[in-house]
């Protein structure tokens, strides 16, 4: 179906009218917590803020450390992953389904680029199996990569020492992805998502093998993760990326 977007704001009209906003007034979006399927804010802490996709710790040097907001999970490229345990897998597959994802990382050089300089080793940043089925962001070759999507966007600083924000953002209503670096949109795509029944993974994905027992790492920090079940607007996402506030803050979950 055609998109219908009478006020300009980058929502569907019907995503608009599905939460509340006026579709006729670009100053009226849906609630950051509208939609919010899943939240890790990675403070000690693997579980889901609220209350259902807790997470576990996978490996032996899975630990925490300053992050963009509070503390965030440090991982190591070889052993370490967050695997998502609570709640239903089914709820992530997204199959013909819009959905938004919204991580903070840090990218440190890779330790197989110790082994190998020319090198260009994959990180798993966020997945449900192996990246040519369920949603998933990964590093390749040096750029963000977006499920089977074809996105793959600019090379990405690695061993900056900062913290950057990464989003996928798909509505399926007119079968478009885009994935953003810093709030700059750097690609956008058809969205094609694969109904898979693995789990998610936080700072991995499966390998070539399909299997937990085969993992591609992330390597750096990962910080303030969440999973929406709808699109969302620039504006928001501009919110998200440029203002010093967690998902928390900014939805307001405490209130």
């Amino acid at each position: 179906p055609n998109r219908v977007d009478s006020d300009g704001d980058g929502l569907d009209d019907r995503v608009e009218r599905d939460y509340q906003s006026d579709p006729a007034s670009a100053e009226s979006l849906p609630e950051l917590d509208d939609g919010l399927l899943a939240y890790w804010p990675l403070d000690e802490g693997t579980d889901d803020y609220l209350g259902v996709y807790h997470g576990q710790k996978r490996g032996v040097e899975v630990r925490f450390e300053e992050g963009r907001f509070g503390q965030g999970v440090l991982f190591n490229g070889r052993d370490t992953a967050i695997e998502i345990v609570g709640g239903d897998e089914q709820d992530f597959d997204f199959v013909g389904e819009s959905f938004a994802i919204s991580l903070w990382i840090r990218i440190d050089p890779h330790p197989l680029l110790a082994l190998c300089e020319d090198c260009f080793p994959l990180y798993g940043l966020l997945s449900k199996g192996y990246f040519d089925s369920g949603p998933a962001l990964y590093i390749s070759n040096g750029r963000l990569n977006f499920s089977r999507s074809g996105l793959a966007g600019a090379e990405l600083p690695v061993g900056d020492k900062l913290m950057h924000h990464v989003l996928a953002n798909v509505d399926a209503r007119n079968r478009s992805a885009q994935i953003y670096f810093d709030g700059e949109l750097i690609k956008t795509g058809e969205a094609d998502i694969v109904d898979t029944s693995k789990r998610l993974w936080i700072g991995a994905h499966e390998g070539p093998d399909r299997s937990p027992r085969d993992l591609i790492h992330f390597a750096g920090l990962i910080d303030d993760v969440a999973i929406w079940r709808r699109p969302l607007a620039p504006k928001e996402i501009e919110r998200i990326s440029k203002e010093d506030r967690s998902i928390k803050d900014l939805a307001q979950l405490d209130s």
